[in-house]
This record gives structure tokens, C-alpha cells and sequence, in this order.
């Protein structure tokens, strides 16, 4: 018989249990936080007081940058605007303007820089052709030497004004070559003076000059008034240069004596030149018009360019004398002809037909000076001069070329002004070193290539030295206003 063995067994849960690692570390974690030694909880909350000490609170950081930002908004405020000197600028550029105008320039104390400059826009004009209605016949140091004379002979020169008569027949002659006594044997003289008078259409040239030093030269006898026409060319004698830049086209004082004819040689070939054609020559009111083409002259309106002061010692008298500006044309030489080449006739007739034929000296060695002058491009002899003076003439009634003009004295105070304004107002608005660098080497290219664009296609002389005096006084002001109104 079996025994049976019953066996008790434990519920099981159906709900998940707990790892016995997981309910270790919870108790190991909880029983540390209860363990914390003391003094480590105590160094804690000084740390924590010592931040809170050391920072600043809300209230006190707010306050602070309030103050800070009412310190900076006082200076903000007190600080002026750059605009707000506009009108000083104003003021100063017209005060420069005045002090360059009345106090520098009027009294003339500008003239030497001013005629320099216009030398140099004169150089710097483009290259032009010559007027080929004007031809030089020159008798040159060669020949002189060769004839061993010091000036051409009567017998030399009736030969040559024949060989124009006859051959090449030139509409107008022009004798740039004294003939008031014999250079020769006596009969050749009177041949001499018997070609001349037989040719009406050659004008001779006589000097007015009547004192001590330069005493006149009489014309041939027998010549008419007509065909005279005195040689005496104007300097701008100031500090010994001696140019050249004036065109003496009447002479209206008494030292007249031995030349007796108000006009120069130069008028009175263009003159009888342009007559064929029609053009006569108008003096109402004792000006020059020629084709409606009105020759105005210096000192018409007061202050003409860079001349301003009536100064008899430099060379002028406005009073008596009609006077322009020579232009000149850009050129190396005008067209010219040895005495030898035309007396042989070795140039071809169209050369010379109906044109206007000057004979002169043309002294091109250091040997004879006798006839050279300082002109802006140099020295030139006298028998070019004429020629550059003919031209300028004939082409202006011809409205070919312009005469050179200039401004009032109202638009060039203006126009100073205007510069001086400019200049002030972009050195008030850049203040910095190199900006005002470049401010002052684009304000002078500016002046400079307007200056010499007007001059060289306009014929335009606009005032080129006063801009420049008057904005650098107005800079230098300006610059020291900045500083200031800076403080």
C-alpha cells in the first residue's frame, strides 16, 4: 500500500517585481543624501551667498546703464552736425573771394602767375595747320654772310620784289625791312624806290617809336600813308620777359613823327587782303569791325583776363593805343621761303600766286638778333610775328577762327567763387587725411582740364590762378573750423 506525499506550494503573483538591483541603488542614493556631512552643505550655501555678493542685482545693473546711456546721449546731443557749418562755408569762401579778387588781384600782384599760365595753355593747345594764305620770304644769315652785309642790299632786294611782280604775283606784298636811306650805291636805291612805287600792292613798314633810345624809322620817300604801316610790336615788359602777347592794331598817340600811319603792318596787309573779298573794315565809334566780326579791345570793360593794372612802365597805355590778344597758331614755323629759293625760282608759282607775301629777316643763328622776340612759344623772328598777326586777322573776319575773349569782371568773380564754394563744402564733409588729398588733386585736374579745354577749342582765357588762391584760402579755414567746432 502506497503512501502519498502532498507538497505545498507558494502563490504566484502575476504583477511584475522589482530587480533586486535596481531597489539597491534607489536605497544607496537616498541613504547618501541622508549622510551629506554637514560642513559640505554649510560650504555650499557660502559659495552661493558669496555669488549673490559679488553680483550685481537687478535694479542696480539697470541703473547704472541708464546713467551711462543719459552721460552719452548729453554728448550726442551737444555734438553739432557737419551740416550745421554750411553757413560759415558760405561765408568764408565769399570772404577768400573778395580778399583774392579786390585785395590780390586788382592791383595786379596776380599778373606774373597769371600770364605764366597762359603761356602754358598756350603750349599746351593742340598742334594746328598754318594758314597757307600767308608765306614768308626770309632772307637768312647765309645769305647776309654771304653778301657780306648786315642787311639786305638795295640792288638785292629791287630784284627780288620784281621777281614777285612779274612771276609769282602775289596779291598783297609786305616789307617787314627798313628802307629810310641807301643800303648801296645811290642809283640803286632809286631803282629801288621806282619798284616799289611802280607795285601798289606792297606796304611798307616804318617804326612810330619817337624818344632817345628807340628813335623812329621813316618810310621811304614818296610812299603814301596808304601803304604804310608801322612795325612796333608791344612787350609785357614785367620782371624782364619781354613777351609777346599782345596785337597792336592802332596807334592812337602822337609819337608818330617819322611813321606817319595809325596802323601796323599786319592790318594793313590783312586789310587790303580781305578788300578783294569784298570785306571792308568798320570803325563806328572807334572800334574795329571786319565782317561783322567785332575786335573788342583791352580794358574795354575794365579788367581784361590777367591784364588789370594801367601801368605805363609795363608797357601798355589803354588810353591810346587798340589792343587784342594775339592767337597764335600752335605751329613749329609758319611757311616760309629763302630769298635764294624765289629769286631762282625754285618753288612753283601756286606757291605764292594770290597770296600775302611778308619779307623779312629771319636771323636763325645767335649771330644777329636784331629782330628776334620772346614770344609764349619762344623765340621768333619779327617777320613771323607779322605773320601770325596776319593770319589772325583774315581768319577771324573770315570767321575761320576765333579772337581770343575773356569774361566780365562779374562773371569771373563768380566764377572764382563758385570754385572756392566747391572746394570749401567737400572739406567740410571729408575730414580725413587722404580723402582731402584726393580732394584737392581732383579740384585741380578739374580747373586745370577746364581751363585748357575752353582756351584750346573756345579760345576762352577763364581765370585759372584765383580759383586756385581762393579755395586754398578757403580750405585752410575750413580746416581750422573743424578743429574747432571738434572740441
Amino acid at each position: 500500500m502506497s503512501t502519498s506525499v502532498v507538497y505545498e506550494t507558494a502563490p504566484i503573483s502575476l504583477s511584475p517585481q522589482p530587480e533586486e538591483s535596481e531597489v539597491g541603488v534607489e536605497q544607496l542614493n537616498e541613504r547618501d543624501n541622508n549622510l551629506e556631512p554637514r560642513n559640505t552643505r554649510e560650504g555650499r550655501q557660502g559659495l552661493d551667498k558669496a555669488d549673490s555678493e559679488d553680483k550685481p542685482s537687478i535694479s542696480e545693473d539697470y541703473q547704472k546703464n541708464k546713467g551711462t546711456r543719459t552721460e552719452n546721449n548729453k554728448k550726442i546731443k551737444n555734438k553739432k552736425p557737419i551740416w550745421s557749418n554750411l553757413g560759415r562755408v558760405i561765408w568764408i569762401s565769399l570772404l577768400s573771394t573778395i580778399i583774392v579778387t579786390f585785395a590780390i588781384r586788382s592791383p595786379g600782384m596776380l599778373r606774373s602767375l597769371e600770364l605764366v599760365a597762359y603761356d602754358l595753355l598756350m603750349r599746351w593747345r593742340p598742334y594746328e595747320l598754318w594758314d597757307d594764305r600767308i608765306i614768308v620770304v626770309g632772307i637768312t644769315d647765309a645769305e647776309l654772310r654771304e653778301w657780306d652785309k648786315s642787311e639786305i642790299p638795295d640792288l638785292k632786294l629791287k630784284q627780288l620784289l620784281q621777281t614777285l611782280r612779274e612771276k609769282y604775283k602775289p596779291r598783297i606784298i609786305g616789307l617787314d625791312i627798313y628802307r629810310d636811306k641807301p643800303h648801296g650805291v645811290e642809283f640803286q636805291y632809286k631803282e629801288l624806290i621806282n619798284e616799289i612805287n611802280k607795285n601798289s600792292s606792297i606796304i611798307l613798314a616804318c617804326k612810330a617809336d619817337d624818344d632817345v633810345v628807340k628813335p623812329g624809322i621813316k618810310p621811304p620817300p614818296g610812299v603814301p600813308t596808304g601803304r604804310l604801316g608801322f612795325s612796333d610790336i608791344l612787350y609785357d615788359d614785367y620782371e624782364g620777359d619781354k613777351v609777346v602777347r599782345r596785337h597792336l592794331l592802332e596807334m592812337r598817340s602822337d609819337n608818330k613823327l617819322l611813321c606817319d600811319t595809325n596802323f601796323p603792318l599786319s592790318y594793313q596787309l590783312a586789310v587790303n587782303y580781305l578788300k578783294q573779298e569784298g570785306i571792308e573794315p568798320n570803325h563806328p565809334k572807334g572800334y574795329l569791325y571786319l565782317n561783322d566780326i567785332f575786335f573788342k579791345p583791352l580794358y574795354e570793360d575794365g579788367p581784361s583776363g590777367g591784364y588789370h593794372k594801367e601801368d605805363p612802365d609795363w608797357g601798355y597805355e589803354p588810353s591810346s593805343d587798340y589792343e587784342i590778344l594775339l592767337n597764335y597758331r600752335n605751329i613749329d614755323k609758319p611757311n616760309h621761303y629763302s630769298y635764294t629759293e624765289v629769286k631762282n625760282g625754285d618753288i612753283e608759282k601756286e606757291a605764292l600766286e594770290d597770296r600775302v607775301v611778308i619779307i623779312g629777316y629771319l636771323n636763325n643763328t645767335e649771330d644777329n638778333e636784331i629782330d628776334m622776340h620772346s614770344t609764349p612759344y619762344g623765340q621768333m623772328p619779327g617777320v613771323f610775328l607779322h605773320a601770325h598777326m596776319v593770319s589772325q586777322i583774315i581768319s577771324a573776319a573770315k570767321r575761320e577762327r576765333q579772337l581770343i575773349w575773356f569774361w566780365e569782371p562779374e562773371f569771373e568773380l563768380l566764377w572764382t567763387w563758385l570754385w572756392s564754394f566747391i572746394f570749401g563744402i567737400l572739406f567740410l564733409y571729408f575730414q580725413k587725411y587722404l580723402h582731402r588729398v584726393l580732394i584737392v588733386i581732383f579740384i585741380l585736374t578739374l580747373l586745370l582740364i577746364i581751363c585748357w579745354y575752353v582756351f584750346s577749342w573756345f579760345s576762352g582765357w577763364i581765370p585759372l590762378v584765383p580759383p586756385l588762391l581762393a579755395f586754398a584760402l578757403t580750405g585752410i579755414c575750413v580746416v581750422r573750423l573743424n578743429f574747432l567746432t571738434s572740441k
